[in-house]
């Protein structure tokens, strides 16, 4: 192709969070042939700039305030020496200053990335959405729960909101093998960002009541933040010191979903959560709350929803009940399957792909 489209990317930081990982995947899966990507990230922060390919042009724009007129414009300045055909943004913040740039350069196609439902989402900040709205093309949602929620919320037009899954290298994950004959014992596992609203001190209640009710289990734990400290020193005072393992931010999410059978999340609200999705890849059974995109990742697949309203106690049982009566091989199986059908990066890109080439013509 003569004249390649140059594809702009928006982000606050590429931190270790489920968007931020995405952009890597979604970026690392372009047709250089067809493209050239370059990131901008607003803040000076990097933890996953070594799981881009080498190839790929990153510029830290070093922004201390969203609300900084000379450090907006600079940002928009830079945006436009790139001189992009198609501005990508993700998430909240860049989104919005997205939708500046096309006050700069009107012929650049604005899209929005959102992930994640919003729950902190103010007045303020939908009165500037919807202020902005008209100054973008199309806005990608990860899940169908999260489109519902933007049309009667923001008010976005139907037509200018797609859902595109979230989405992995499964081939990193198929070849874990399950452990389809183990009734001894069950590793219960986590991986997410510790913060309150992931709820990990809920879970280590049930751990603890599991171990009470004569099942032999472990949880094991992959991630860090705020609450990492106080969740160590919690799994102590239920004394659960052999059972519970912190590991901390792990690179190889792969060794770490090996170690498991059973991933389980308790968290208060999700959107389209990738560590579910890296799970199926691995053959893992999920347990997670029916809210949010949860529950059109389970809906039909080898997985069990917790109702949110119903008591620890009541949970535990439930899952003592299914530990009984899991089928790993089959789930295994089935949920592989799965990973590779919906949310392989191939397929993701393809549409990602196809969706770029259908705003620039449209």
């Amino acid at each position: 192709m003569e004249n390649k489209i140059k594809i702009a990317f928006l982000i606050s930081t590429l931190d270790v969070g489920g968007a931020e990982r995405q952009l890597v995947n979604s970026v690392n899966g372009l047709d250089t042939d067809k493209f050239i990507p370059k990131i901008f990230v607003l803040k000076n922060r990097s933890k996953i700039l070594d799981q881009l390919n080498s190839n790929i042009d990153v510029e830290f724009l070093n922004v201390t305030s969203y609300f900084n007129f000379f450090q907006i414009t600079k940002i928009l300045h830079r945006i436009k020496k790139f001189n992009p055909d198609i501005l990508h943004s993700v998430m909240y913040a860049s989104n919005m200053i997205a939708r500046l740039y096309k006050l700069k350069d009107n012929n650049c196609k604005i899209i929005n990335h959102i992930h994640g439902l919003g729950t902190w989402i103010k007045i303020r900040h939908i009165l500037l959405d919807r202020i902005l709205l008209p100054l973008v093309d199309l806005i990608i949602v990860v899940s169908e729960e999260s489109k519902s929620l933007r049309l009667s919320r923001e008010l976005y037009p139907k037509n200018k909101v797609k859902v595109i899954y979230n989405s992995i290298d499964t081939s990193k994950y198929i070849g874990i093998k399950r452990i389809t004959d183990k009734t001894d014992e069950i590793i219960f596992g986590s991986a997410a960002r510790l913060i309150k609203l992931k709820q990990i001190d809920k879970i280590l209640i049930i751990i603890k009541l599991l171990k009470e009710k004569g099942l032999k289990v472990k949880y094991y734990v992959a991630g860090d933040g705020p609450e990492f400290e106080y969740l160590v020193k919690y799994s102590k005072d239920l004394n659960l010191e052999n059972e519970v393992k912190f590991y901390g931010n792990i690179c190889s999410m792969e060794s770490f979903y090996s170690s498991i059978d059973v991933l389980i999340l308790f968290s208060k609200t999700e959107d389209m959560p990738l560590s579910i999705v890296e799970a199926f890849a691995a053959g893992l059974f999920v347990i997670a709350p029916d809210i949010g995109g949860i529950s059109e990742l389970l809906c039909n697949r080898d997985g069990y929803l917790i109702d949110p309203n119903s008591s620890i106690e009541n949970i535990s049982e439930k899952i003592l009940q299914l530990s009984k009566i899991i089928d790993f091989k089959k789930v295994s199986i089935k949920n592989k399957e799965t990973a590779i059908n919906y949310f392989d990066n191939k397929i993701h890109n393809k549409i990602l792909q196809s969706t770029y080439f259908y705003l620039l013509n449209a």
